[in-house]
């Protein structure tokens, strides 16, 4: 297996690499969600999200690295307050990768390599969302032991329609 290693985004240059994933074309729909009837979503820029990164304790964003390449990101969000759950020690999750690499056993090896972070930092269960039209991420994660638990109704609007949002967990 290839070097893979996950480092925490400390640099005002993961932050633009993390944008540049986040506004890709293709996925952006996918990673942030849309609360209004326009097609464009606004997210702030690489260096106001590094400063506000900078400025808080609840979120850390990890970095993927193959090789010396930065492929992907995983974020954290310590008692995010949108949980489905409402026990302690949930992590909320999201993750973002370079669309050259979906597909690919690179992106489940360091998702594994995440879940053992978390583990580390005393989570016991994760929860996340997915847009119903983002139907390769739902087959990711139920493949790796995720289960639905519920869905959020018109959460986010994409393509001339408003999509369900599906909460996903899994037991650490």
């Amino acid at each position: 297996m290839k070097d893979i290693k996950l480092l925490e985004a400390v640099t005002i240059n993961d932050f633009r690499f993390l944008y540049d994933i986040e506004t890709d074309p293709e996925i952006i729909s996918c990673y942030h969600p849309n609360f209004n009837e326009k097609e464009v979503i606004e997210i702030p820029s690489y260096d106001l999200s590094y400063k506000e990164y900078m400025e808080q304790d609840k979120k850390k964003i990890y970095i993927v690295y193959l090789e010396e390449e930065k492929i992907g990101t995983f974020s954290v969000i310590k008692d995010f307050k949108y949980l489905v759950s409402k026990e302690e020690n949930v992590a909320w999750i999201s993750l973002a990768f370079d669309k050259k690499y979906f597909g690919k056993q690179v992106i489940k090896d360091s998702y594994f390599l995440f879940e053992e972070l978390l583990r580390k930092n005393g989570y016991e269960k994760i929860e996340l969302g997915v847009f119903e039209f983002n139907k390769r991420a739902i087959k990711f994660y139920e493949k790796i032991g995720y289960e639905k638990i519920t869905s959020l109704e018109n959460f986010t609007y994409y393509d001339g329609k408003w999509w369900n949002d599906y909460r996903y967990e899994k037991k650490l």
